[in-house]
């Protein structure tokens, strides 16, 4: 299997003094992050990172688990690591930024300089919701609603364009719901905002 683009950037700065890598939510892709891309100064490049299920890799199979997404992005990163760079990852995303800088520091490879979460709880409490994963469409998507509010209901609407758009959003609920962070971990040296 040929994989895609993993990083996506929407205003390349080969010159930038550091490289801001953006970690999305679960179900979407890196389009989110396009208006970052465009707003921050010159000196900061924007690469938002794109997972196969979505975006322009819509025709490549979504990953159900938190490990093999980053062991897959770990080469295409690492290239990247050139100049000074931060993480940013929301909800899902802060998990995978999190997951990334560990197994960067247990390459040996550099760290981000800061390390920014949001939308999400520390890896080391227990996620005290319900799993999602195995409930049938319609059950799913409800839960989805209640319990993140992410999906408009213009979308909702279109069966063709739901059937498009579950396969990534129930990959990452699954990857999600199946992680078990290592308890015994020392902390990442780098700053974190959460």
């Amino acid at each position: 299997m040929t994989d895609g683009v993993w990083l996506l950037r929407f205003v390349p700065r080969p010159g930038c003094d550091v490289r801001l890598f953006c970690f999305h939510h679960a179900g979407v892709g890196a389009a989110g992050y396009r208006p970052w891309a465009l707003a921050l100064p010159e000196r900061i490049e924007v690469c938002a990172v794109e997972l196969p299920g979505r975006g322009n890799r819509l025709r490549e199979a979504p990953l159900k688990s938190v490990d093999e997404i980053v062991a897959r992005l770990l080469p295409r990163l690492e290239p990247e690591l050139d100049r000074p760079f931060v993480f940013f990852g929301h909800s899902m995303g802060a998990v995978l930024a999190y997951e990334t800088a560990l197994a960067l520091r247990a390459r040996g490879r550099a760290l981000p300089e800061h390390l920014f979460v949001s939308g999400r709880r520390p890896p080391h409490l227990p996620d005290p919701l319900s799993p999602l994963a195995g409930l049938p469409d319609d059950a799913f998507v409800a839960a989805i609603n209640r319990r993140y509010g992410g999906i408009p209901s213009a979308l909702l609407q279109h069966a063709d364009v739901m059937a498009l758009l579950l396969p990534a959003l129930r990959a990452d609920i699954h990857a999600l719901e199946a992680h078990r962070p290592a308890q015994a971990r020392a902390p990442l040296p780098c700053p974190i905002t959460a």
